[in-house]
């Protein structure tokens, strides 16, 4: 086994097994149980040796191993499974063990890992159920291909302990495993396991509505309808839009495939997670596991087990109060208490028809397709979606017409009728009119001031907006929640949190009913809410990054619409400055250009987006363009003033294109005069980033690491996180300049860290640039090369341009290389480097940085 000073820094997989069943062992085999752990162990540790793993811990029952490469990992995870399976157990039935694998960045403290990876990892394990393998989806996107017959295949997304989103979970299927993939032992990420279709649901708006509103707690409700009339598809529409309401979830049994009316049980507990036991009654461990559970059971395709479904429905919501039960039959199953909800076919025959727009959703070439003949036809398959849905499958081959033709010419399945349904003709305006009348005057309100959102949202957002005059919040969150049961808003998972949406032709009907001066004051209240959060006073931290992510759609919907222009260019010079700290300059460029010419007002806030706009030339150095708006935004300022959070933009700017037009001694003067005044803290890192940089390229290293020094601690307290590895990679320069490279090379570890965190792909570039200046220097030219090439192909990405100082260095590195190596042996590192990927450079880039950074000045190569 290899030794623990090889422990693999970077990008780690980590293993971690458990016996399954091990109190039961320990019960069975008494003081013979350690004889057991002792031949596991010894099997296991064979597997572990033969595949380059790293034993950290052996947990008693379990072990916890790390790989350098998931393909590894995984090899000797299959291994191990096979290991257990053929040796001889001194029990009556096999022992089987657990495995699960999570992959991330992680780096030792000695001889142990001290990393998040860690921990995530022993919860993947605990998710899996014996004999089976579970790999994380961190571990799948890194696996590229094992070799031997292996293989992952998704489980679903599940919400896991110690990971803040839900995690994309795969089993491993190997030649002579079984097939077969068991649910993992975690709760799906949604809240239920039913399976969102690929397709929309036309003209059902109304009967998702009514059913959702039938489907409660202790309640049994039935869709009855004649096959192919769409049953399932509601049942499953209807529990997607409450899911969120029911706190243990939403389950679907499909009984369509069950024989026997004594396999319901098995069906039932299979799907909402119930335990079994040996000798146990099924039905009773459903029943007690449910309890005292709040969750919707959906029994589909009951019609030819109804006495088997009645029961269980019956049984469920005396045992079980907190239990809604829908399901689907042809018939209602004649229970006491029973809603029946009778769904009709869609509406046929006229050209706007529900069902013609369901067949020309589905049908190729539909723009060419004659409304008035679709209609003819989806009225002789009298609205049945499954019959239109088949007929639509059809027009590759045949016209509506023909199709038609043949209907009518002879007879078929598909003109079964249902002679006791009323006939009931919607067009979607009817449906939505319908659904928007039953509302309460409030909430009508409500739905008015949601179109103030432009993508989704979540309910505290929804209240700010949605909370004024006569409502308070918690009226305005219950309206928020009634308008989800009318399923007029939307429900979706979101990192495991629940957001909401407008569909768009809710949101367009809405917008048509909605009072004029209400909505403007509800996007004023919207926008007002994202410049709290989101606007230029905020500082620029992961949380801040995180949430304008989220929130950009919002955000620019509200900079669109305001009737306030110095609110609108405030929120839209934040969405420029998300462009520029996430290192998008080209789309950044491209989109506050649209800003400035949508809102030409003249304010401080103008000013701004001038001088922002002006920065994000320069980062692609188009110095000519950020002059002449540098230029606008200064004779905009003389007649303005520029706005408080911005106050040193247009100085910080200047300087900056001072240096790229290669007079740093202006960039430095620049710097002191706007210094010499009071600013806030993120200005001042600004300037004393600018001051620095000048200082560095004037060759006064001494005053360039006072000034970093400087900006490091004005961006701390600003609280500024996306500065702060800028400022670390500009003191690691300095250190190289005054030769300490260890003190260099812990600044740009610290840099690189923080870069990939943040996900700033241009800094985690500098970081394999200056890992590159290292290793060229201890003897290794060719890995510099390499690290140059995968630097270059990040800031080409973004299309970054370096500083002429930075591009000296560059030539001077790869002519290093050239008189070391020669031309050829150049040629190939650069395209290694080129392929190698940004997390492998980044992580060979860290692997160079932590040795220097460890070392003294007397161990001058690398391992």
């Amino acid at each position: 086994m290899a030794a623990k000073a090889a422990l693999p820094a970077g990008t780690i997989s980590c293993v971690f097994t458990d016996i399954e069943g091990s109190t039961r062992l320990l019960r069975e085999l008494g003081e013979d149980y350690d004889a057991l752990l002792e031949l596991h162990q010894r099997a296991l540790r064979e597997v572990w040796d033969a595949h380059g793993g790293i034993e950290m811990a052996a947990l008693g029952d379990g072990f916890f191993v790390v790989f350098g490469a998931v393909r590894d990992a995984l090899r000797a995870s299959v291994a191990a499974q096979r290991a257990m399976d053929a040796t001889v157990w001194p029990t009556r039935l096999p022992v089987r063990i657990r495995i699960g694998i999570h992959t991330g960045f992680a780096r030792p403290a000695g001889d142990r890992y001290s990393a998040l990876v860690v921990h995530q990892a022993a919860r993947i394990v605990d998710a899996a159920h014996g004999g089976q393998v579970l790999v994380s989806g961190e571990s799948a996107s890194a696996f590229g291909e094992a070799g031997n017959g292996i293989r992952l295949v998704r489980l679903g997304r599940f919400r896991v302990r110690d990971f803040d989103a839900p995690v994309e979970l795969f089993g491993v299927r190997a030649p002579g495993a079984p097939a077969a993939q068991p649910a993992p032992r975690v709760r799906p990420a949604d809240g239920h396991n039913l399976v969102r279709p690929p397709t929309s649901l036309v003209g059902r708006a109304a009967d998702v509505a009514a059913l959702g509103g039938l489907a409660r707690a202790g309640a049994a409700v039935t869709v009855v309808g004649p096959g192919g009339v769409g049953k399932t598809r509601l049942a499953v529409e209807t529990a997607l839009s409450v899911a969120a309401a029911w706190p243990d979830g939403a389950w679907f049994v499909d009984l369509a495939s069950i024989a026997a009316s004594e396999l319901v049980p098995e069906a039932v507990g299979d799907a909402v997670g119930a335990p079994s036991a040996p000798g146990t009654e099924r039905w009773r461990l459903v029943c007690e596991y449910l309890a005292d559970r709040e969750a919707l059971v959906v029994l589909d395709n009951c019609e030819h087990l109804a006495d088997a479904a009645a029961y269980a429905a019956g049984e469920l919501r005396e045992a079980c109060p907190g239990v809604g039960v829908l399901a689907t039959s042809r018939v209602p199953l004649g229970l006491r208490g029973e809603a029946v909800y009778r769904l009709e076919p869609l509406a046929a025959g006229a050209g706007d028809a529900p069902a013609v727009e369901l067949f020309l959703d589905r049908a190729a070439g539909s723009a060419e397709l004659a409304r008035e003949t679709v209609a003819e036809l989806c009225a002789e398959l009298d609205g049945l979606p499954l019959a239109i849905e088949l007929a639509a499958a059809r027009t590759t081959a045949v016209t509506p017409a023909e199709i038609l033709q043949r209907l009518r010419g002879s007879a078929s399945v598909l003109r079964s009728r249902d002679p006791t349904l009323p006939e009931r003709h919607r067009t979607l305006e009817r449906l939505l009119d319908w659904g928007y009348d039953l509302l309460a005057p409030e909430a009508r309100t409500v739905l008015g001031r949601l179109t103030a959102f432009a993508g989704d949202f979540d309910l505290e957002a929804a209240v700010a907006v949605a909370a004024a005059g006569d409502l308070d919040a918690g009226q305005a969150a219950e309206l928020v929640w009634s308008l989800v049961d009318s399923s007029l808003v939307v429900v979706q998972e979101a990192a495991g949190a629940s957001r909401y949406r407008l569909l768009s032709t809710v949101r367009a009907y809405a917008l048509g009913r909605a009072s004029p001066g209400e909505r403007a004051a509800a996007v004023r209240r919207l926008a007002r809410r994202h410049l709290e959060r989101l606007g230029p006073a905020r500082a620029t931290g992961r949380a801040w990054l995180g949430e304008m992510a989220t929130e950009l759609d919002n955000v620019r919907g509200a900079a669109a619409i305001v009737d306030d222009p110095a609110l609108a260019q405030a929120l839209a010079w934040s969405v420029g400055r998300h462009h520029d700290v996430t290192d998008a300059f080209r789309s950044g460029v491209a989109e506050v250009s649209r800003w400035l010419g949508r809102l030409p007002a003249r304010t401080p806030e103008r000013v701004a987006l001038l001088t922002l706009l002006a920065d994000l030339h320069l980062r692609v150095a188009e110095l000519d363009a950020a002059a002449e708006l540098l230029a606008e935004a200064e004779a905009l300022r003389a007649e303005t003033g520029a706005p408080p959070w911005d106050e040193a933009g247009v100085a910080r700017t200047r300087g900056e294109l001072a240096l790229r037009r290669g007079d740093p001694a202006a960039a430095a003067d620049e710097a002191r005069r706007a210094l010499a005044t009071d600013h806030l803290p993120r200005a001042q890192a600004r300037l004393h980033n600018l001051l620095g940089i000048a200082l560095g390229t004037l060759g006064d290293v001494d005053g360039a690491a006072e000034a970093f020094g400087q900006e490091l601690r004005a961006a701390s307290a600003a609280g500024a996180e996306t500065f702060v590895p800028t400022t670390y990679a500009n003191l690691a320069e300095v250190h190289l300049r005054l030769g300490d490279e260890v003190t260099a090379a812990r600044h740009q570890e610290r840099s690189l860290t923080l870069a990939r965190e943040q996900r700033q792909p241009v800094l985690v570039a500098f970081g394999m640039m200056v890992a590159a200046r290292l290793v060229v220097e201890r003897g290794d030219p060719r890995r510099a090369a390499t690290l140059q090439a995968a630097a270059d192909e990040l800031l080409a990405a973004a299309s970054y341009a370096l500083y002429e100082e930075d591009r000296r260095l560059r030539a001077a590195l790869l002519e290093d290389v050239r008189t070391a190596v020669g031309e050829l042996a150049l040629a190939a590192a650069t395209d290694d480097g080129r392929a190698i990927g940004a997390d492998a450079a980044a992580d060979l880039a860290w692997e160079v940085l932590a040795a220097v950074g460890s070392r003294g000045p007397d161990q001058e190569t690398l391992p």
